[in-house]
Order: structure tokens, then C-alpha cells, then sequence
């Protein structure tokens, strides 16, 4: 609660002449620290500004924003926010360890001893068979890959060299290369770094194969094949682009805390005309994406209320165009009053997301880090009509240079300046220096339903024109002394639209300001 302090210490000074008919309005916007006057004496007490947002908690005061430029410039607003990230959809997309033989004929015939045959460059078609994805591109962030290679059958005293090209893998513009020799363990390789290039899956190399006879002549017979085995372990990427089949991804429930209706909407009558309740979901994947919402729901201590939105789940979500950017779909509550009248303190939302939903083919793409978000947004405009809102501020007070006993008579002078559109009735409340009540100085014989207008409204709930206030409020003997006892005051004000209530606004420029003053009448033996 923000407070505007002021107080001033009484300084009876004598003087040889006596006025009378203070100017008590001149006197409490000057700085003079103390007049008297005999028999009158007018002392400023101070002032206080109440703002709308004075009665809000401090939790729910950092959720206030206020509108910018249009038909509601200034006014007053509460917004919660939560978004839900997930990389549920990411991980639909793993990269499994695979090994993948393939093999080609080699020609029946006979090489002599210590003799080499080489045979013309041939192609090899190798198929990832990730299912149900369909790969055409990979940038790899880690793995392993090594290569593996034998006659089948086995032929002893056959020896052989082998070099194996992969130009769909690619690193800085050098494609991976391979050499095999028979007898050797081929090491594995790092294929960080590497871009792989497919089609559905599938990725060819191109072998180059010398066979070596041995001491004798060396037989090779018809049937007899070379088999070239391919080890990928511990993959991952930095992005994929193809197809990945249709799949699902359950994403955590979520629940969005609402404290104001629990906290500061509490007792009071109040009925706000445009809450605006929405849902964003926003796709980072170049995946078409089917959003259910499979639980929406308020919640209060009392049950539940369902959310009904625009458009209805399930909600098919943007896509964005290029790697790198995100599209955002709205989803509107069109229940937002309903809701807001249950009074909720909280959200619940339960989502489900499935990809290429009835798709058997497509361009799809997915970076690492890529998230799909349902951002949820509770925006309540003060914009509406209220009762029973008590907002207040604290005084310092300081009578101790007069005493009591000296007044014969007493008046609280307030002068009040009402900017909001709500009528308000007025209590000063005298504290102690421990802060505790000690009394309170306006009662039903002096004044506490004083009605302090609130401001003219234009047919769009605009404040035009302030409600004023500004008269004398006599208080007894007993109410006197309290106020000599007081280190502190309370202005509290009890605030409603007026009967029969039209949508009002609340801006936060506007407020209720009220400047006190004690007026009194000197007893005839005052000692000055």
C-alpha cells in the first residue's frame, strides 16, 4: 500500500491581535507549521490519496498493469501469466542405436597366389528403418559409427582392402570415408558434426574392393558374397527435417494459482464487465500439431467449472515456416464472466498434443531445443461496478504542543476530492504508538455515513468531472481527548458504484484525496 505521509507540529505563537473567520482551506495548502487564532484556532492534520489498488494485497499488486493508449487508456488491470514448455515432442524423435547389413555379389573365379583382383566401384543402399519416421536430413550432435566387413562364406588365405564413401555425410564439405582391411578391426568414428542426407531412411555408399589371393591359388565360388555392416550408437541431433509419422505426446498438467479472488476479492460485491481469459499455444516444431484439451477447468474451494473455448478442442495448432521461428495459435474462453463470477483460485489444464494427425506424408522439421508452449493469460480489467471496498492510509499525528483541555469545541474540517466513480463513505480511526485502535472520531451522530460522492461518468464509464466534499464535522469532548492521546490516524473509506450501477473504469490515475484539519474554539482562560 503506497502512503503519502504528512504531518505538522502545533506552534502557538502570541500575538497582539485576535482574528476571527479563519480561511481554513488557505491555511491547509500552506506550509505554515502553526496558527492561532482566538477563540478559533485551524491546524492541518494532513492528508491521504486512496487509490483503487490500495486494496490489494501486495502478491496481487505485482500482477497490476494498466492499459496503454485506446479506449481504455489508464485503466487498471490484474494479469496472470503461466506457460507450460515441453520437450515431449522432441522426444518422439530419438535416433536408436542401429546395425545395418547389406551386402553384394562377388565373382566366381580363381586368383593366383599372391595375386590381386580389383573390382569395378559398386553402390551399396543402406535403410536407417526408423519407424515411423522418415529421415531426409540429420545434423548430428554426437554418436559413434564404425564399419564392419567379411566374405560370406569365410575363405581361407582371401585377404582384402576396402574403401567406403558415404557422400550423403558430410563435414565442412568433406564427405566420410571408411577404409576396411581385412584381419583389422575397423575403430569407430565420431559423426559429430556430420550432416546425413537421406531419403525416407534410405543413404547409399559407394565401395571400391581389391581381393588378395594368398600363398596358393585362391578360390572364389559362385554365391559368394562381401557384407558390409554399418554401427551407429549414441545419436543425437541438433535438427531432423522429414516426415515422422503420426504420434502422440501426453504434456504435464498444469494448474495456474489465482490469489486475487481468494484474497483481495474477497467480501466485496463485484462484478467486472470484460475479463478477458485466453490460451496461446505456441509451436516451435514444423510439425502440424492436433492440441486436446483433455481437462480445462476453475477451480474454487467450492468445485469446479468447465472453460468453454473458441475454437473448440481439439485445437489444430499454426506451424511455423522456417527453422527458427515459432507460430502462436489463439484460443479465446468464452465463458470469462461465468468463470470470473465463480471466483476461482485456480486453473487446471491437462493437454495432450499429436503430431501429423492423419497425415501419411509431409515436410516436417524439429531442432533440439524446439518446445511446444500453451501459455495461459487471465487478464480482468477494472472495469465493472463494486460495493464494501474499504481502502484506507495511515497518518502521523502530532498534538502534543496543545492540550486538550484548552478547546472548548472542536470540528473535523475535511476537504476531499473524489476521482473515482465510486461513492464513499468516511471513519478516521485513532491509533496509539503500539498502532492499536484506540477509538474511532466519527459516529452516527457526527457523521459516519457522510457520503462523499464519486465522480460523473461518461456513457462509456469514463470519469469526467470529481465528486467534491468539503465541510466541518463537530466531535465531542470524549472524541477530543482521544485525539490529543493519537500518534497516528487512519483515513479508511468504504467505497461502491452508485444504485442502480452502470459499468464503470477504474484508472489508475485517479484517486480519492482528503486533507483533514482540526478546527477549535479556545476555551476563554487558555493561557497564550
Amino acid at each position: 500500500m503506497k502512503q503519502r505521509l504528512r504531518y505538522v507540529r502545533l506552534a502557538l505563537v502570541t500575538a497582539p491581535l485576535l482574528f476571527y473567520g479563519c480561511d481554513f482551506n488557505n491555511i491547509l495548502d500552506t506550509d505554515i507549521e502553526g496558527v492561532v487564532s482566538s477563540p478559533t484556532l485551524a491546524i492541518p492534520l494532513g492528508y491521504g490519496d486512496l487509490s483503487i489498488v490500495d486494496f490489494l494485497n501486495d502478491e496481487d499488486s505485482a500482477s497490476i498493469k494498466i492499459y496503454q493508449g485506446g479506449p481504455d487508456d489508464d485503466v487498471l488491470y490484474l494479469s496472470y501469466e503461466q506457460t507450460l514448455k515441453t520437450q515431449t515432442i522432441r522426444e518422439l524423435l530419438t535416433l536408436p542405436d542401429k546395425q545395418i547389413s547389406r551386402g553384394l555379389n562377388l565373382p566366381a573365379t580363381v586368383i593366383p597366389g599372391g595375386g590381386r583382383v580389383t573390382l569395378p566401384t559398386q553402390t551399396l543402399t543402406f535403410d536407417l528403418a526408423f519407424d515411423p519416421e522418415k529421415f531426409d536430413e540429420i545434423l548430428f550432435t554426437q554418436g559413434t559409427f564404425r564399419v564392419r566387413a567379411q566374405t560370406n562364406p569365410i575363405i581361407p588365405n582371401l585377404q582384402f582392402q576396402a574403401t567406403i564413401n558415404f557422400p550423403g555425410f558430410t563435414r565442412t564439405g568433406q564427405a566420410l570415408t571408411q577404409n576396411i582391411q581385412s584381419g583389422i578391426t575397423t575403430p569407430t568414428t565420431s559423426i559429430a558434426g556430420y550432416k546425413g542426407v537421406f531419403n525416407n531412411n534410405l543413404f547409399s555408399s559407394t565401395i571400391d574392393i581389391t581381393l588378395i589371393g594368398g600363398s596358393g591359388a585362391t578360390t572364389i565360388p559362385p554365391g559368394t558374397r562381401f557384407d558390409v555392416t554399418l554401427e551407429f550408437s549414441s545419436l543425437d541431433f541438433d535438427y531432423v527435417l522429414g516426415f515422422f509419422g503420426q504420434q502422440s505426446a501426453n504434456l504435464p498438467e498444469e494448474t495456474l494459482t489465482i490469489g486475487a479472488f481468494e484474497n483481495a476479492f474477497n467480501d466485496i460485491d463485484v462484478s467486472l464487465a470484460s475479463p478477458r481469459i485466453s490460451f496461446v499455444v505456441i509451436n516451435e516444431y514444423g510439425i502440424p500439431i492436433t492440441v486436446f484439451f483433455d481437462a480445462l477447468e476453475a477451480r474454487n474451494s467450492t468445485g469446479s467449472l468447465d472453460l468453454e473455448i473458441d475454437p473448440n478442442s481439439p485445437i489444430a495448432a499454426s506451424v511455423p515456416e522456417i527453422r527458427g521461428d515459432s507460430a502462436f495459435t489463439a484460443v479465446m474462453v468464452t465463458n470469462a464472466n461465468e468463470l470470473l463470477s465463480f471466483a476461482p483460485t485456480e486453473f487446471y489444464y491437462r493437454v495432450r498434443a499429436v503430431i501429423n494427425e492423419g497425415q501419411t506424408d509431409g515436410n516436417n522439421f524439429c531442432e533440439n531445443d524446439s518446445e511446444l508452449s500453451v501459455r495461459m493469460s487471465v487478464e480482468i480489467p477494472f472495469i465493472g461496478h463494486a460495493s464494501n471496498i474499504v481502502i484506507s492510509d495511515t497518518l502521523d499525528l502530532d498534538l502534543s504542543d496543545l492540550e486538550s483541555s484548552e478547546i472548548d469545541e472542536a470540528l473535523i474540517k475535511v476537504n476531499a476530492i473524489n476521482e473515482l466513480p465510486l461513492d464513499a463513505t468516511l471513519q478516521l480511526y485513532l491509533l496509539d504508538d503500539n498502532d492499536v485502535v484506540i477509538d474511532s472520531l466519527l459516529d452516527s451522530s457526527n457523521g459516519a455515513n457522510t457520503l462523499i460522492v464519486g465522480a460523473e461518468t461518461d456513457l462509456n464509464g469514463n470519469p469526467t468531472r470529481p465528486g467534491e466534499f468539503d465541510d466541518g464535522i463537530k466531535i465531542s469532548d470524549k472524541k477530543i481527548n482521544k485525539l490529543f492521546e493519537a500518534k497516528k490516524i487512519i483515513i479508511a473509506s468504504r467505497m461502491q458504484t452508485a444504485d442502480n450501477p452502470k459499468d464503470v473504469k477504474f484508472r489508475a490515475s485517479d484517486k480519492l484525496s482528503i486533507k483533514l484539519g482540526l478546527q477549535a474554539k479556545l476555551k476563554l482562560n487558555v493561557d497564550l
